[in-house]
């Protein structure tokens, strides 16, 4: 399908992203329906918005939500989504990626419309009822730089606890159709498990993990940075890839362009974690998150990331060796270190 002027631009738009160091993501403001029909909105910058569809706010950065009778503050932090429900405007909040998920979105529209958003974000389109679930990297971000057609009627969050619940109806009912005992459970938290087991660390892998490695073949450091995301059905996730032209002797991010490259891609993922625990993440798909120095306008290929390794006896370090299939192959040794975890 043809897509419609108003998302042309969105493209072009992700690509000439800023490459500030260590900044923060968004904060996200979402009006359900009935608060809508009671007339609240949300005001930032002087402009007043619906917030039909997710609005970022940025760094903690302060809004109004505003009927004809009321005003209030509204702030969001960083990776935090924020639902206001109902005529008397109840306020509902959760993190991204820690119980919402980061790359989906329900939407109420007619599916013309929704169709054209998810292509316009790359993203895939599934109907759920009479609601449309929206599949793509970064699906919050982009669609709060959308415009908001007059014919979207609402937005929701996608709750993890959801689409594992759901996943886990589905593996329990693959069971039954093979003739397999359904045990209705989750693999069992480390607490389950004997002492010291190999097994017992496997099943402690959610959260976010960061390392670093210098790639002779591309002359260039490659910081990784990977959440990892578990359910009945395995893992699930994203890898960040920064990049930057450098030597082996200076790991730092340059701080200025100095003539080489930089850049970072996303990439969602997904895996398994062995009886052994061994740990395998691959990539499934890539898109362009930030362009930083260079002269293309952004890295028009880039071949999938796979990493493969072991926890640490303490479970803080992730043992793995990246590759691509591709350039870098064999693989180079990364160690990734445990920045936070989902609940351990």
């Amino acid at each position: 399908m043809r897509l419609l002027a108003r998302w042309r631009w969105l493209g072009l738009a992700m690509g000439t992203m800023a490459c500030g160091q260590g900044a923060e993501p968004s904060g996200y403001v979402l009006i359900d329906r009935e608060a809508r029909a009671a007339g609240y909105r949300v005001e930032k910058d002087g402009r007043t918005e619906s917030a039909t569809l997710p609005l970022a706010l940025e760094d903690a950065q302060e809004a109004t939500l505003v009927n004809a009778d009321s005003r209030q503050s509204l702030t969001a932090q960083p990776g935090e989504v924020v639902i206001v429900r109902g005529a008397n405007a109840e306020t509902e909040r959760g993190m991204i990626g820690r119980d919402v998920e980061p790359d989906m979105l329900d939407l109420e529209a007619p599916e013309g419309v929704a169709r054209e958003l998810a292509a316009a974000v790359g993203g895939e389109l599934d109907a759920r009822g009479a609601t449309w679930r929206l599949t793509a990297l970064d699906a919050w971000e982009l669609a709060s730089q959308m415009p908001v057609p007059a014919e979207v009627v609402g937005a929701a969050p996608v709750a993890i606890d959801a689409v594992a619940t759901a996943e886990l109806a589905l593996t329990d009912e693959t069971r039954a159709s093979t003739g397999q005992a359904s045990t209705g459970t989750v693999a069992p938290s480390l607490s389950a498990q004997g002492p010291g087991s190999s097994a017992s660390r496997s099943t402690d892998v959610a959260g976010t993990w960061q390392g670093q490695l210098y790639s002779e073949r591309h002359g260039a450091w490659y910081e990784f940075t990977v959440t990892m995301r578990q359910s009945a059905r395995g893992l699930r996730g994203e890898v960040t890839a920064h990049s930057w032209s450098g030597t082996p002797d200076d790991p730092m991010v340059p701080a200025k362009c100095n003539g080489g490259e930089r850049w970072k891609v996303r990439e969602a993922a997904q895996g398994t974690v062995g009886a052994e625990g061994t740990i395998t993440l691959e990539s499934q798909s890539w898109a362009v998150l930030k362009r930083c120095c260079g002269e293309a306008p952004a890295p028009g290929e880039y071949a999938l990331d796979h990493f493969v390794g072991g926890l640490s006896a303490d479970g803080n370090q992730w043992n793995a060796e990246v590759h691509d299939h591709h350039v870098m192959w064999p693989g180079i040794p990364i160690v990734l270190k445990r920045l936070s975890d989902a609940g351990r």
